[in-house]
């Protein structure tokens, strides 16, 4: 069976370092490198390539982008998981956090403020979250 992957994932999550979410992500990907920061991307952001099934891609981490939420944003359309939600309930339940994803991913019409919160233990709710000049 094919699954519909999405094009990228991007999820936040709350109190999570860079440092706590770099061997995460190695043990999830085949493969995390650090790689060199290019102009224009924000100071507290950590580039990365990753690899899966022998593609590789970029992952930009950013720590601190709202409320105290580090954003993680994987630029490939096949992950382990098949979308944000897939991520962001794995990343919760490993590390006991709140994520978030927005609630119709980044659709043409779709409200920027509305959003999914995933609890630990799967427990899902809708908010409103105002992340502009994050």
């Amino acid at each position: 069976m094919t699954h519909q992957h999405a094009p990228d994932i991007e999820i936040y999550l709350r109190g999570v370092s860079v440092d706590a979410l770099e061997p995460w992500l190695a043990d999830q990907l085949d493969d995390l490198t650090p790689s060199k920061r290019v102009s224009g991307m924000p100071k507290n952001s950590r580039p990365f390539q990753g690899v899966w099934e022998g593609e590789r891609f970029m992952v930009l981490v950013v720590e601190k982008v709202a409320d105290g939420f580090t954003s993680l944003w994987l630029n490939h359309t096949e992950l382990p998981w098949r979308d944000d939600l897939e991520c962001a309930q794995s990343a919760a339940a490993f590390f006991n956090c709140e994520a978030r994803i927005a609630a119709g991913g980044w659709q043409e019409g779709s409200d920027p403020d509305a959003w999914l919160s995933i609890q630990p233990d799967g427990r899902q709710s809708e908010l409103k979250w105002h992340t502009e000049g994050a």
